[in-house]
């Protein structure tokens, strides 16, 4: 049963939730098939740690006792079992959803016509009204759907005034909800088509390029439109990508969402995110720097990454955070990035990026050595970041003068990145280039290139390579003084 849905299931659910899910199968409304019930008592039996190694023969045989073997009888209980279980979930799930759970009594109610219920439970569950620092996009949609059923209520009725302000009310959420959905995939969108991923026509652009967006937010401010402090953050980096004067007003956009009292701390980070990857992404397509830009978004998402809702940190996240901050010699703020946030990473993670961020340090302090040595007790073959420890690697030999060895990493670095399946043509580019540019550099230095520096410094002020700053810093170094 490896492999089984409802054996991913199981093992998910900790003690309160599977005796929940026993209750539950002992319900008759919901199971009145033993052999089911049966079945579940004897997957979480202690007798039972390893289930992957619980065979169809097993279940027959404990289930079916003397009965000759059936396969498609075991795979039905099982069917039947792992149905059950997604419902339980569901349910679960719509118990703590008190929003939902009123919208769909109100409907049951409406439409067994009873009335003097659907008032007094409207009463006393009240309309759905946010106070400030709770608006969220989610909560919106629910909120529109809650105005449906109201509609739905007071339509057949013909009580108009109700039926105006309502739908008033409706076209507020939904126009909202539209907007920031319609920014969103925007941004998506962009990122695909930067990486070459995008093979059909999307309309989101089409749509947004077709309303005079300045017009409509000046509209909101003046009317008092009550969503405005929600979508106007995602406007702003949708200006952000839509720009291409080269400016980055950090502190605004920062502003915009820290400074929003309206919005709740989900909705936050969600927007710090959405800003991060804008700006990494903009920084890539116009090989401009942004670092810093870069740098203070990372450090506003991590800012209100207790509103993410995962359970681990991302090991991409946590390392982008850890290479620029050293990259601006941010090294105290760094240290204690490594310190809290280390320990969130998964822990199958958890040791090798440690052990690197202690290699990294070591580099931007100087200590190459130290940083090999480091670097040496990383785990290769489970590194999830195997790209960004040759690039140390490399760079720490060229600062020892290790040209030699340094010029055969270069060579088995290209056949990893010719070979690996895991990223696009568009992303491996700045690793090669990175490679471009080391070897000119490592065979300038050692007298083996007759290429002119100042027409490779030129070349690399328009690339855009892993490791620009420091590739930079190194051509000034072996540049002829003037």
């Amino acid at each position: 049963m490896n492999n089984s849905a409802l054996l991913q299931i199981l093992r998910k659910l900790d003690k309160t939730e599977l005796r929940e899910l026993e209750s539950f199968l002992n319900s008759p409304y919901f199971n009145k098939n033993k052999n089911v019930t049966a079945l579940f008592r004897f997957l979480i039996s202690p007798a039972h740690e390893n289930l992957q190694l619980i065979t169809n023969r097993d279940i027959h045989n404990f289930i079916f006792k003397r009965k000759r073997f059936s396969n498609e009888n075991v795979k039905t209980i099982i069917y039947l079992l792992t149905r059950l279980t997604e419902k339980f979930l569901v349910i679960k799930g719509s118990e703590k959803d008190d929003g939902e759970f009123n919208r769909k009594l109100l409907k049951i109610f409406n439409n067994k016509g009873l009335d003097k219920h659907f008032k007094r439970h409207l009463l006393k569950t009240g309309k759905p009204e946010f106070a400030r620092g709770e608006v969220e996009l989610d909560k919106i949609s629910r909120k529109a759907e809650f105005e449906k059923t109201l509609l739905q209520y007071y339509l057949p009725r013909n009580e108009e005034n109700n039926i105006f302000a309502h739908e008033i009310k409706l076209s507020e959420d939904l126009l909202a909800a539209f907007l920031v959905d319609m920014f969103k995939q925007f941004n998506v969108f962009w990122r695909a088509i930067y990486l070459n991923n995008m093979v059909d026509v999307e309309f989101t652009s089409v749509i947004l390029d077709s309303i005079d967006l300045e017009k409509l937010f000046s509209s909101f401010s003046k009317h008092n439109y009550r969503y405005v402090l929600l979508v106007k953050p995602h406007y702003e980096i949708y200006k952000l990508l839509k720009d291409d004067s080269g400016i980055i007003d950090i502190e605004n956009l920062i502003s915009n969402i820290t400074g929003n009292d309206f919005i709740s701390g989900n909705e936050k980070f969600v927007l710090s995110t959405i800003l991060v990857n804008t700006i990494y992404y903009k920084r890539l397509k116009s090989g401009s720097s942004y670092t810093k830009e870069l740098f203070e978004a990372l450090k506003l998402m991590m800012e209100f990454y207790k509103y993410s809702g995962e359970q681990f940190l991302r090991y991409t996240t946590y390392s982008n955070i850890l290479r620029i901050g050293l990259q601006l010699g941010e090294y105290e703020w760094t240290e204690e990035f490594i310190k809290k946030y280390h320990i969130l990473l998964e822990d199958s993670i958890k040791d090798n990026m440690l052990i690197y961020s202690n290699a990294y340090l070591a580099f931007t302090r100087g200590d190459f050595e130290k940083c090999l040595e480091y670097e040496s007790k990383i785990n290769f073959q489970t590194f999830q970041q195997r790209y960004y420890l040759r690039d140390l690697r490399l760079t720490s030999l060229y600062e020892l003068g290790k040209f030699e060895t340094a010029l055969d990493l270069i060579d088995s670095y290209k056949h990893f990145i010719k070979k690996d399946q895991n990223y696009t043509p568009k992303m491996k580019q700045g690793y090669l280039l990175f490679l471009f540019f080391i070897n000119d550099l490592i065979k300038l230095k050692l007298g083996m290139s007759r290429k002119n520096i100042t027409e490779i410094k030129e070349k690399l002020d328009k690339a855009a390579p892993m490791r620009k700053d420091w590739l930079t810093i190194k051509f000034e170094e072996i540049s002829p003084k003037t």
